[in-house]
C-alpha cells in the first residue's frame, strides 16, 4: 500500500518556503522508506531516530505540520504506538506501522504575482512507478489560465539552464494543477534550457497544468494547455517522442517571428489541438502519430483529425480563453478518454 507524504510551501506558514528546501530535505530512497502517521510529535524531529520500544533505526527527514514522518534507510520494524525518537527531548508517537511512500509537495498561491521559484533539480533520489514524487497546487489553488489566478513557479531569467524543473536519475514525477510560467519570456532554443527536463521523460508527466514554452517542456503531458511558440532554429521543437493527449498548444504573432511556433515531433498525440498564429516552414505536427487531433495546418495526425481550423473554434482567443466555442467543430470531435479525465484544466465537466 502507499500513502501520501505531503509537504507544504508557502511563502510562509508552510513546511518550506521553496521547491530546493524541499528537495534537498526529503531526498531519499523511497523504495525503501515508509510513512508513519504520528499521534503526537514534541519538538523537531529530523534526522537519526530510534524506536524506544523496536529498538528499530532509521533517518526521519521531516516531520510535517499535518502529523506525518518519512523515515528512511531503516534497520528493523518500527511499531505502531511507540515513541521514535532523535532523544528525549524530540520525539513522536507512531499512529500506524508505516505505509510506502509517494513524496508529494504541495504548493499555495500565497507568493505575490509571479508565484513560487521555479528551481529545483530533483536528484539524488531513488524511485520507481509506484513510489516517485508529485508537485501540485493545493487544493483550491489550482491554476486558472483564463483568471490567471491559483499556484505558480516561474522562472525569472537569471540562469535559464538551471532556474527550471530538472528531475535526474530514476527519479520521476507528476506535476499538476500548476501554472508554470515564463513571465518575462526569455527565448531559448536548447534542451539545456528545457523549463522541465527529465531523464526518464516518459515518467515525468505535467497534469492539468498552463506551461510557457518559449523553451522546450519534453515531457509527457496530459489535459494541459501550452502557451508560447519556440524563439529557436527551425529544427526545434516543444518536445520530441513524448505522449500528448488532451492537451493544446498555442503560440501567438508575438512570440518569435516565423520561428515563434508551437511544434510536436515524433510524438504520439491523442485529442490534441496545434493552433499557430504565425506561419512555419515546419508542420506543426511532425512526424507525429495518433488521432483525433486538430490543427491550423494540414498536419494533424489520424484520420479523424480535423485540419485548417480558425480561432473562431475558441471561445476568446485573442483574450486568451481557449474553451471550445459554441459552435466549434471540435466539440465531441475526440475521442473518449474518460476513463482517464473526467473534466478539463479548467474543472469544466467533460460530457
Amino acid at each position: 500500500m502507499t500513502t501520501e507524504f505531503i509537504c507544504t510551501i508557502k511563502n510562509t506558514g508552510g513546511d518550506y518556503g521553496t521547491l530546493i528546501a524541499w528537495e534537498s530535505a526529503n531526498q531519499c530512497d523511497l523504495t525503501s522508506a515508509l510513512v508513519f502517521s504520528t499521534s503526537s510529535v514534541v519538538g523537531t524531529v529530523a534526522g537519526s531516530v530510534t524506536g524506544q520500544t523496536s529498538g528499530a533505526t532509521g533517518t526521519a527527514t521531516y516531520c510535517t505540520l499535518a502529523g506525518q514522518i518519512l523515515i528512511h534507510t531503516i534497520t528493523g520494524t518500527f511499531q505502531s504506538g511507540e515513541t521514535v525518537q532523535v532523544n528525549a527531548s524530540n520525539y513522536v508517537i507512531l499512529a500506524n506501522a508505516g505505509d510506502s511512500p509517494i513524496s508529494v509537495v504541495e504548493i499555495f498561491d500565497d507568493f505575490g504575482a509571479n508565484g513560487c521559484g521555479v528551481t529545483c533539480r530533483i536528484e539524488g533520489w531513488t524511485m520507481d512507478a509506484t513510489r516517485y514524487c508529485i508537485i501540485r497546487a493545493a487544493s483550491g489553488s489550482e491554476y486558472n489560465p483564463i483568471t490567471g489566478t491559483g499556484s505558480k513557479l516561474y522562472r525569472d531569467g537569471s540562469s535559464l539552464t538551471t532556474n527550471r524543473i530538472v528531475i535526474k536519475g530514476t527519479a520521476r514525477a507528476h506535476i499538476k494543477n500548476l501554472g508554470i510560467l515564463n513571465p518575462n519570456n526569455e527565448p531559448q532554443s536548447s534542451f539545456a534550457s528545457s523549463i522541465i527536463a527529465a531523464d526518464l521523460a516518459d515518467d515525468t508527466v505535467v497534469m492539468r497544468c498552463t506551461v510557457d514554452t518559449d523553451t522546450e517542456c519534453n515531457v509527457t503531458g496530459e489535459n494541459s494547455l501550452y502557451i508560447g511558440g519556440l524563439y529557436s532554429t527551425t529544427s526545434n521543437y516543444i518536445a520530441r517522442f513524448r505522449t500528448f493527449r488532451n492537451c493544446t498548444f498555442i503560440s501567438f504573432l508575438t512570440d518569435g517571428g516565423n520561428n515563434g511556433t508551437s511544434v510536436l515531433r515524433n510524438c504520439d498525440c491523442t485529442n490534441c489541438v496545434i493552433y499557430n498564429e504565425t506561419p512555419t516552414i515546419q508542420r506543426y505536427f511532425y512526424e507525429c502519430t495518433g488521432d483525433f487531433n486538430a490543427s491550423n495546418d494540414t498536419s494533424a495526425p489520424g484520420a479523424n483529425s480535423i485540419h485548417n481550423i480558425t480561432t473562431s473554434e475558441f471561445l476568446d482567443f485573442s483574450n486568451g480563453d481557449f474553451s471550445l466555442s459554441a459552435g466549434s467543430q471540435l466539440i465531441d470531435a475526440g475521442t473518449d478518454l474518460s476513463s482517464d479525465f473526467i473534466d478539463d484544466i479548467i474543472g469544466t465537466v467533460r460530457g
